[in-house]
């Protein structure tokens, strides 16, 4: 069997940290995992294993480009670059929201300005296929990747007695949390509420990620809460772990 090589470039830490614990999840025995970071002149920096396996049937490289707009830079330079293998894919992700969404259409979602959003990533991605033969996936979290925590409240509730407020109530009662304009403030409200702050530093998206477990990933996919999920979700299952 050959190994699948995959990478996922994705905008923050935030994404990068959630990844890797959903990957963990979901193929621990299988798969070795290192982490990277974009940096100065957009070399990759920081590598990290996080998983280790002499033998996997899958190697992955999560790589943090920091940035929402150099997630599909990345996918054009270093992404490119990976290409030496037929297996190997590329998988971009990033959140709908981003400074000139804000700018376009500021406080409130406005789908006209998200279809232009997936237009333009269609249209950049069309182009890069176009320079290789291996495969390449890209994937807004709507509208933020926090979204995908609100629809897990279960994985908040673990965080302690003080985060079961009414704050997480009042998201929890939402059939869509893709509704929320910002959803890391939202994540904030609930943390101030129980006296707490999110910060989103490693430490914070660490302890918050670490509480996941397979049964809160298999209820966000059934919930229908988030359609940028379920996308990501049903694309992991056919395409990666098929």
């Amino acid at each position: 069997m050959h190994e699948k090589n995959i990478a996922f470039i994705v905008e923050g830490l935030t994404e990068s940290i959630f990844l890797r614990y959903f990957l963990g999840l979901h193929i621990p025995d299988h798969i070795h995992l290192t982490t990277a970071t974009v940096g100065k002149d957009n070399n990759l920096e920081h590598y990290k294993i996080r998983l280790r396996n002499p033998n996997p049937e899958y190697r992955i490289l999560i790589i943090n480009a920091a940035n929402d707009d150099k997630v599909l830079k990345i996918m054009g330079t270093h992404g490119l670059s990976l290409f030496k293998d037929p297996v190997f894919s590329v998988v971009g992700l990033r959140d709908m929201y981003c400074d000139k969404y804000d700018t376009d259409s500021r406080g409130k979602i406005d789908q006209a300005v998200t279809q232009q959003s997936y237009d333009n990533v269609a249209a950049a991605l069309k182009l890069l296929e176009a320079k290789t033969t291996g495969k390449m996936y890209f994937f807004f979290s709507v509208m933020e990747v926090e979204a995908w925590f609100l629809a897990m409240p279960s994985v908040i509730r673990k965080l302690g007695a003080s985060f079961d407020n009414h704050k997480l109530k009042h998201y929890e009662s939402l059939d869509d949390v893709e509704v929320i304009y910002k959803p890391s403030n939202a994540l904030s409200d609930i943390y101030e509420a129980a006296g707490s702050n999110y910060t989103k530093d490693e430490s914070c998206i660490e302890a918050l990620s670490s509480y996941i477990d397979y049964d809160d990933i298999a209820n966000l996919s059934r919930s229908n809460k988030s359609d940028s999920f379920s996308k990501f979700y049903s694309f992991f299952l056919e395409e990666v772990v098929c």
